[in-house]
């Protein structure tokens, strides 16, 4: 499921990825969710994933508390949410993934944060979803009771998926032709 979901937002041409990413970004951005939100905790996108720089902006302009994930401890998948002063501190962490400078890293606890968003490979219509196999977000999220929305291609969501017991399931999937919602998900 992993290789399908990955193959599927890699085979989208770049145009197509901006395009959808941008509707995605909309969608959310207009969502009761984000207007609601003082803290949001938000992944810093790479290439194929879906796009969020048009969200950090948002969350920036709004005067939200923006904060990324920071890889802590690699070999056990452990990260935080390290706040985000602005957009262009960002530099490339481990796994090339862009994050705060270890210079200027402050974290906040998961009990601080309002809002969640989550990318990943594959998404099932019962808020399951399969990142890319370190375990990061699941152990994140686990002691998280907030709204957690994940940011989706429609290519990327699937009838089910395998499920482990400790995989954390999403509250909302944003695509770029649907939002699905809890009731949704049940």
């Amino acid at each position: 499921m992993r290789r399908q979901g990955l193959a599927g937002r890699r085979g989208l041409t770049a145009s197509d990825r901006q395009l959808k990413s941008k509707l995605i970004a909309d969608k959310l951005c207009h969502s009761q969710l984000f207007q609601q939100a003082k803290v949001i905790f938000c992944y810093v996108a790479s290439e194929d994933e879906v796009h969020t720089l048009e969200i950090l902006q948002k969350a920036m302009e709004d005067k939200k508390l923006l904060t990324v994930p920071y890889i802590t401890d690699a070999v056990k998948g452990m990260m935080e949410a390290a706040v985000l002063a602005k957009i262009e501190a960002l530099v490339l962490g481990i796994y090339g993934i862009p994050t705060v400078p270890e210079s200027s890293k402050r974290f906040l606890s998961g009990d601080a944060i309002d809002l969640v968003i989550v990318p990943g490979t594959a998404f099932d219509t019962a808020g399951h979803r399969i990142g890319m196999g370190g375990g990061f977000y699941d152990r994140f999220l686990q002691d998280t009771s907030v709204s957690k929305v994940a940011l989706a291609y429609e290519c990327q969501i699937f009838d089910s998926l395998p499920v482990e017991e400790h995989d954390q399931q999403v509250d909302y999937i944003f695509t770029e032709n649907k939002i699905y919602t809890r009731e949704d998900l049940r």
